[in-house]
């Protein structure tokens, strides 16, 4: 089940990361470095990012999140 809940202050939104099983950012490929799925895992939320984005440079596939193709299949 998906749930989107728009614009929320960002208090609020690190409180969500908390209670959320999983986040998935859907990135452009040539995402430099995005600071969202940062603050998701810095507050236990598992990440589910691009192969090819910048954030995916820094994090180990498996480890401290799930690496996918940018596809509909991935």
């Amino acid at each position: 089940r998906v749930t989107l809940r728009g614009s929320v202050p960002q208090a609020e939104l690190w409180a969500a990361y908390r209670e959320t099983d999983l986040f998935l950012f859907p990135t452009a490929a040539r995402e430099p470095f995005a600071f969202a799925p940062l603050e998701a895992m810095a507050q236990g939320c598992a990440a589910v990012l691009p192969a090819v984005c910048g954030n995916s440079e820094w994090h180990v596939d498996g480890l401290d999140c799930v690496k996918v193709a940018r596809t509909a299949e991935g």
